[in-house]
Order: structure tokens, then C-alpha cells, then sequence
């Protein structure tokens, strides 16, 4: 609309251009027409040259008019896009505080009750120490009242055999002849046997006179043996116990871990590598304790018979898929990573930062690598550069303000 009221102006500065003329005719004749009849022409090509060029101005004004309007429309829409984005991000914050709270109080009693484990821990080595010291010291008394006792016994058979050649009788033969001489109570008798006794006593000359007293103290000592002997019996049936005890509570964890494990690595595989299938086993053993574990994968489209058939990034997968499967069932707060990805090609690194996205909100990943598929897929990432020799510089992005 503004071109055409800008040709009506023109047309009528045209039409007083065409009168201009005649009237300089009526006025000066027919000699200066000619000449003002040029400047009339020059006059009207100078307005025309000024009418396309005002033209065009309008039209790359009402170009740029548009463009600003689509432009101011598009930026409109990125507000509210960013604004929704820092309200999503702010309660994403809220929440990671949360968590970040509750894990801070989870690593403080897991972190108490590891003190109290290795205090429990240390107590029972220090029991379990002393009473193996005990047990070498009675160990060592008992050899040594077995070699007292053996030559107790020896002298005992010394002297009887002694007894026996001097005097020519048996020992026991003559102490039960005694015992039945006392019985009586005889007063000759025990006269007539005392005599006969001292005499028999002079024929047998000198005795060990100690004798007696060490056999008394050989059978204190073999009580008090015998005793301890008892206690330490007693000590080993607890410790026997107590080994018993920790080895079907280890047997019953295992069995709970191993289970787990097996559950966790059947699931994680297939996300690892898509159309696989891959299991845990154990090997037949008479104890749980004593069995090992068999890794058991089949790649889609491959049937494995050893390990050297798999590729490298295949051979990376399982062992993620176990380590994985290990670590969920304890996850911890950190987990880190170096360069576990150097060997996985494209699809093999989607499915591996796709696993590392569905767990990452219950631990926070640390990973080493130098791969810009992984690195596209974190939230923060931490660089070191060297801008000049011997100087380096650690350069962090967090990804969501970034874009």
C-alpha cells in the first residue's frame, strides 16, 4: 500500500512536471521551450531514479519487518523452552540433594558398622591367637609329663627288675603279702613279720627313699595334665563349632551371592549385547566353598565353545556384564571405569552407556575414556590440557547448562 501511494505522488509530481513546461512556453515563447523542456526530463528521470529507490527500501523494510517477527517468535519459544528446562533442572537438583543426604547417612553407618565389624574382628584374632599360644604351651607341658612319665615308668621297671635280681622274688607278689600281713592286725604276727621284714629290707640294702614322692608328684601333675587336657578339649569343640558355624554361613552367602549374581548377569547380558544369552555356573565340587564358576555366553548368531572365539569388544561385554552383575547387589556410591570402552565399536557403545544410564541413578559413574560417543553421554566432564609445555590446565563442563 505504501508503493502505490508513492506512484500517486510521483504521477502528480509528473503531471506538474508536463505543466511546468507550458507555462514556461506561454511566458517566455516558443525560443526558451526547448530548453526547459530538458530540465523538465532531467528533473522527472532524478524523481523516477528516487521512486525505484525508495521502493526497494520499502521492500527490504517490510523483508526485515518479517524477519524480526520470526525471529522474536522463535526466541519467545526458546524462553519458555529454557524456562521449562530450569525448572526441570532445579528439581532435579532438589532431588539429587536428597539422595546425596541419604547416601552421606548410609556410608556413615555402613562406615560404623565396618568399625564395629573390624573391632569384633580383631578381638577374635587376638582370642584366637592367644589361645594357639596356650595350646602350643600345653602342647609342649604334655610332651614334656609324657617324657617324665615314660622315665617314671622306666625307673619303675628299673628297680622292680633290680628288686627282682637281688632278692629273687617279685616285687608285687611281696607288697600284696604285706597288705594281706597288715590286714590281720596280729601283734605277734605283725612282730614276727616286722622282724621278718627288716630282715629282708637289710638283704635288700639301699632304696630309692624319693621314689614315692615323685610318684606322688608325677600323679599331681598328670591331674592337673588331665584337666587342662579337658579345658583345651573343651576350647577346640568351640573353636570346631564356631569354624562349623562361620563355614554354613559362608556356604548360605555364597549361595545368596552366587544366585544373585547368576540372576543379574542373565538380565544384563542381552542389554549388553543384543540377542545374546549368557548364564553362571557352578562346577561339581563336595563343597559350595570349593566350587568354581563357569562363564557361559553365546553371542546372536555364534555358538562358543572357548573364550578365543569371542571378538575383543565381546570379551569386554561379558566381563561388564559380570561386573555388573556383581555390583548390583551391593551397590556402592562411586564406581569407576578407565577405558573400558576402548575396545567396543558403535553399537556395542550404545548399549553400554544405554546400561550405564539406567544405573546411574542409583550410583555416580566415573569414567576414564577417550571416546567422544561416551563423553556425549555424560552429565559432567572433567579435562586435562597441556595450552603449554610442563603447564597443565583441567577444563569441567557440565553438559545440561552447556547446551
Amino acid at each position: 500500500m505504501p508503493q502505490v501511494l508513492r506512484r500517486d505522488s510521483a504521477g502528480e509530481e509528473d503531471a506538474a512536471a508536463r505543466e511546468e513546461p507550458q507555462r514556461h512556453v506561454s511566458r517566455l515563447g516558443a525560443v526558451d521551450v526547448d530548453k526547459d523542456l530538458e530540465g523538465v526530463q532531467g528533473a522527472r528521470v532524478a524523481v523516477f531514479s528516487e521512486l525505484r529507490h525508495l521502493g526497494r527500501m520499502t521492500e527490504e523494510l517490510d523483508t526485515q519487518l518479517e524477519q524480526n517477527r520470526t525471529q522474536l517468535e522463535r526466541s519467545r519459544t526458546e524462553r519458555v523452552e529454557f524456562q521449562r528446562e530450569i525448572s526441570t533442572l532445579a528439581a532435579q537438583d532438589e532431588a539429587g540433594a536428597s539422595r546425596r543426604n541419604e547416601l552421606e547417612e548410609l556410608v556413615s553407618a555402613l562406615g560404623q558398622r565396618c568399625t564395629e565389624r573390624e573391632n569384633e574382628l580383631a578381638a577374635a584374632r587376638i582370642a584366637l591367637r592367644e589361645a594357639r599360644e596356650q595350646l602350643a604351651a600345653l602342647e609342649r607341658e604334655a610332651v614334656d609329663c609324657s617324657l617324665k612319665r615314660e622315665r617314671a615308668r622306666t625307673l619303675i621297671e628299673e628297680l622292680e627288675r633290680s628288686f627282682a635280681e637281688k632278692f629273687l622274688a617279685d616285687f608285687n607278689a611281696i607288697a600284696r603279702d604285706l597288705d594281706d600281713a597288715l590286714s590281720g592286725r596280729d601283734v605277734a604276727l605283725d612282730e614276727a613279720r616286722l622282724l621278718e621284714l627288716r630282715a629282708r629290707a637289710e638283704k635288700i640294702g639301699e632304696v630309692n627313699l624319693a621314689a614315692e614322692s615323685e610318684v606322688k608328684e608325677l600323679e599331681e601333675r598328670s591331674g592337673v595334665l588331665t584337666t587342662e587336657r579337658a579345658d583345651l578339649q573343651a576350647a577346640v569343640n568351640d573353636l570346631t563349632h564356631t569354624i562349623q558355624k562361620l563355614n554354613r554361613e559362608a556356604r548360605k552367602r555364597f549361595a545368596e551371592t552366587f544366585e544373585g549374581a547368576a540372576k543379574n548377569f542373565e538380565e544384563l547380558f542381552p542389554k549388553l549385547l543384543r540377542g545374546g544369552k549368557g548364564r553362571l555356573e557352578l562346577t561339581a565340587a563336595d563343597d559350595v566353598l570349593d566350587a568354581g564358576v563357569n562363564i557361559l555366553v553365546q553371542p546372536a548368531g555364534k555358538k562358543v565353545k572357548e573364550i578365543g572365539l569371542l571378538s575383543g569388544g565381546e570379551k569386554a561385554l561379558s566381563a561388564m556384564a559380570l561386573i555388573f552383575s556383581l555390583f548390583l547387589l551391593n551397590p556402592s556410591p562411586f564406581c569407576v571405569m578407565d577405558e573400558v570402552d576402548a575396545p567396543l565399536d558403535e553399537f556395542s557403545l550404545a548399549a553400554f552407556t544405554g546400561l550405564v544410564g539406567e544405573l546411574k541413578q542409583s550410583s555416580q559413574f566415573i569414567i576414564i575414556t577417550h571416546n567422544q560417543r561416551t563423553m556425549q553421554s555424560a552429565d559432567h566432564i572433567h579435562g586435562v590440557t597441556m595450552d603449554r609445555p610442563g603447564i597443565s590446565r583441567i577444563i569441567s563442563l557440565k553438559i545440561p547448562q552447556a547446551a
